[in-house]
C-alpha cells in the first residue's frame, strides 16, 4: 500500500497543472515578477494603440517588496528638444555660441538667419532694421547709408557677407556672418544653406585657392544652385564675394 501511494503522489505531480485565470506561465518561469508582488492592475491596448502609447501597469509589492509608482508617462507623446521653432531657438551672443549653430537645421530663410545672427553678435544701437525682401534690397540700404563696403575692406565680428551667384544666378543671393579672422587674412563665416547652419572661410586676396600648402581652408565652396552650371561657373567663397555690410554703424 506504501508503494501505491508513493506512485499516486509522483503521478499527481508530473501530471498537468490547472491555472486560475486562464493559461499563464508559472510564476517561477517569468523573468519580469517581482518575488513577492502580485499585479494590482492590467492594462490590454486599445484598438487602434501600439505598446508605446500603452500605460504602464502598476505593481505593487507584498511584505518588504518595493512597489513601482505611477508615472503617467506616455512614451510616444515625449517632447523632442530638437523640435524648437525658430522664434524659441537661443541666439548667439558670442562667437563661440556662434559656432555651436553648425549642423544644426533652421527653418527660416537665410537672409532672415543672417539677419537675426549678426544683430544679436552686435546690436544696431541706432535703430531697428528694416524688413528686407531679399539682398539686393538690403545691399541698396547699406549703400544709401553707407554701411556696404568692397570686397578688400576689413570685416569684424557680426558683420555681413554678401555672395553673388550663390544660391542663384542673382546677386546678393547669400548673406553669411562674418565670425573671425586668422593670421592668414582668411575670414570664418556662418550662414545657412538648405536648411542646415554651415561654415565657410573666405579669403578675398585668394580668391581662387580653395586650400593653402599645409591643407588648411582658404576659400569655401559656397555656390549651391540646382541648376546645370555652364563653362567657367566659379563656386568658391572668394570668386563670390561681392562685399560687406556692418549694421551696427557707418564705416
Amino acid at each position: 500500500m506504501r508503494r501505491f501511494a508513493a506512485l499516486a503522489l509522483v503521478l499527481a505531480a508530473c501530471g498537468p497543472r490547472a491555472v486560475l485565470g486562464g493559461a499563464r506561465e508559472p510564476s517561477s518561469a517569468r523573468g519580469d515578477e517581482v518575488p513577492g508582488a502580485s499585479a494590482s492592475a492590467t492594462t490590454a491596448p486599445l484598438a487602434g494603440q501600439t505598446l508605446l502609447d500603452t500605460p504602464i501597469t502598476i505593481v505593487s509589492a507584498g511584505d518588504g517588496g518595493l512597489a513601482e509608482q505611477p508615472t503617467g508617462v506616455v512614451i510616444s507623446r515625449l517632447p523632442a528638444p530638437h523640435r524648437v521653432a525658430a522664434a524659441e531657438a537661443p541666439l548667439p551672443r558670442t562667437v563661440a555660441d556662434a559656432f555651436t549653430l553648425v549642423g544644426h537645421r533652421d527653418p527660416r530663410e537665410p537672409l532672415a538667419f543672417a539677419l537675426a545672427v549678426a544683430t544679436s553678435l552686435r546690436p544696431p544701437p541706432d535703430r531697428a532694421l528694416p524688413a528686407f525682401a531679399d539682398g539686393p534690397e538690403m545691399v541698396a540700404w547699406a549703400r544709401e547709408l553707407r554701411r556696404y563696403a568692397p570686397v578688400d575692406a576689413a570685416v569684424a565680428p557680426g558683420d555681413l557677407l554678401v555672395f553673388d551667384r550663390a544660391a542663384a544666378s542673382a546677386p546678393a543671393s547669400l548673406v553669411g556672418v562674418a565670425l573671425e579672422t586668422d593670421d592668414r587674412g582668411v575670414t570664418t563665416f556662418l550662414y545657412l544653406a538648405r536648411g542646415v547652419v554651415r561654415v565657410g572661410r573666405v579669403d578675398p586676396a585668394r580668391p581662387r585657392i580653395a586650400r593653402d600648402r599645409e591643407g588648411r581652408p582658404v576659400n569655401s565652396y559656397i555656390r549651391h544652385t540646382t541648376d546645370y552650371p555652364p563653362k567657367g561657373t566659379r563656386y568658391l567663397a572668394g570668386e563670390l564675394l561681392a562685399g560687406s555690410i556692418r549694421l551696427s554703424s557707418s564705416r
